[in-house]
């Protein structure tokens, strides 16, 4: 069978114009998108300008929420880093998975967001200031873990990080601690940048007590300790170096671990605190905020030099918020479910999606890990909880979830909760008590309606009930330890580890 010369231009030039049309597509083909997750340690979303702050505290996050979406009722699953980040990475709730402490591995282990990239051929590093997280950076090529890592050390390790894989997919894990207690920024500009101006006249030894320091009566066994809840006004050392000092003698006085997590619960010890000193401490928690923020912005700007920031997805948010002494006297977070612990920034920004729109519908942070790989159009676990939000992005919330669901797992503090847009019930299972609050007449849940509104809450236990049942049974660990310096930093920084 012979082709005459006809056919066989005809075929020729078939196959050319496919050859050329594949290989324009090829070259005008969107790149598979990059992944950069920025968590923010204990920020809290209305000490943001994008949710309506006053202080300048985040220009460039808030330039980031102009051009993405930006969630106003985005609601952790647990008020401290140690069960926060597991559920962030695995979208399990916390007694899913278990975990309390950063080095705690699930016995029956579900597949983390780094392990999925990973697979579907990323590139993945974690960059945190923190201590190691033992199970959810078992998905990452690059680690780097610090506890003391200030926000210009986490930028070095990810810039340097970047320019070495730049070519490749990447997910890129950053995670900044320089908000977090006990706000004791390293820069004076940003010390000074947010005080109040009763205070900018003060002495220079007022802002030298940046150490935590509670007096203790003699039958507790001690007679003082580091922690969160103290003012300028109670220190009794004459400078930074004494403290130091005493601190060190303190931390082998025989009891003084015990005492440490009980006291997140419990007031200073006049019951008062000043305005002068309330407002000292939230003027050092907004400094590092913007710290944060200006970091973030060197950051971006250097994803934008390398060429990869217009097709990069970015995610930011925080593990858990923080208590400014809204409730007690404290400084500090992990002892409750108010929603000062539980309200978290949530903003995604990337390719396609819409610019500058706000969705008010409550979500879980759960549904970050669903959302992400939705997105890059990834299947993940089938054990996920959480659920995309790329419906309600594209305006679709029929039968989104009325309800998020939070826990406190540490021994003492054993609480669950259940909120909707309208109403927030916690179980304390020590005490086995109620907390019922009207979230629309009473955001600041100060009066407690559990047996006013019995209707209401019974409806709510029983549906918390519902889902505790539907999650099945707590999740069981397996503790691989820690090395003593890491332990003891965590310590010093108020984290309960026994």
């Amino acid at each position: 069978m012979t082709i005459n010369r006809k056919h066989l231009l005809s075929l020729l030039c078939v196959i050319f114009i496919a050859l050329v049309v594949y290989i324009l597509y090829a070259l005008n083909r969107p790149k598979p998108y990059n992944l950069v997750v920025i968590t923010i340690d204990a920020l809290r979303p209305d000490h943001l300008g994008c949710y309506g702050y006053e202080r300048e505290t985040s220009p460039c996050i808030d330039r980031i929420a102009e051009s993405g979406v930006l969630f106003t009722q985005a609601i952790s699953q647990a008020p401290e880093t140690g069960a926060s980040i597991p559920f962030l990475m695995s979208s399990l709730y916390p007694s899913q998975h278990g975990i309390r402490r950063p080095s705690e591995v699930p016995l029956t282990p579900s597949s983390t967001l780094g392990d999925i990239l990973k697979k579907d051929g990323y590139h993945t590093a974690a960059i945190v200031a923190h201590a190691e997280q033992a199970w959810v950076t078992k998905g990452f090529d690059y680690t780097y873990f610090n506890i003391e890592g200030s926000a210009a050390q986490i930028n070095r390790e990810a810039i340097a990080w970047l320019e070495k894989n730049k070519d490749r997919r990447l997910f890129l894990w950053l995670h900044y601690f320089d908000a977090h207690a006990p706000y004791l920024n390293p820069d004076p500009a940003y010390q000074k940048l947010f005080l109040p101006p009763a205070l900018k006249d003060k002495g220079a030894e007022y802002f030298e007590a940046k150490y935590y320091w509670v007096a203790i009566s003699e039958k507790d066994q001690l007679r003082a300790e580091p922690y969160f809840v103290t003012f300028p006004s109670k220190v009794k050392a004459r400078d930074e170096k004494e403290l130091r000092r005493k601190i060190r003698y303190f931390k082998d006085t025989p009891g003084f671990l015990d005492a440490v997590f009980p006291l997140f619960t419990k007031q200073a010890l006049d019951g008062n605190i000043s305005k002068e000193d309330k407002d000292y401490y939230i003027s050092q928690y907004d400094g590092g905020i913007r710290l944060v923020d200006d970091y973030i912005a060197v950051f971006l700007n250097e994803l934008e030099r390398q060429g990869l920031l217009k097709n990069t997805l970015i995610v930011l948010t925080a593990d858990h918020g923080e208590n400014l002494a809204d409730y007690s006297n404290n400084f500090y977070h992990g002892d409750s479910l108010y929603d000062v612990l539980l309200k978290v920034p949530l903003i995604i920004k990337g390719p396609g999606l819409p610019e500058g729109r706000t969705i008010k519908r409550q979500v879980q942070s759960i549904d970050i890990m669903p959302t992400i790989l939705d997105i890059l159009n990834i299947k993940g676990d089938p054990r996920m909880e959480g659920n995309s939000l790329c419906a309600l992005i594209s305006g679709k919330a029929e039968g989104w979830p009325e309800h998020a669901f939070s826990e406190n797992l540490h021994e003492g503090y054993e609480m669950q909760s259940i909120r909707s847009e309208d109403w927030k019930l916690i179980h304390n299972l020590n005490k086995d008590t109620y907390e019922l609050y009207d979230l629309k007449n009473d955001p600041y849940e100060r009066s407690n309606m559990a047996y006013e509104k019995d209707k209401i809450s019974r409806s709510l236990k029983s549906r918390l009930e519902q889902w505790i049942e539907s999650i099945g049974a707590p999740g069981r660990v397996l503790d691989k330890g820690m090395d003593p310096e890491s332990m003891e930093k965590l310590m010093s920084l108020g984290y309960a580890i026994k």
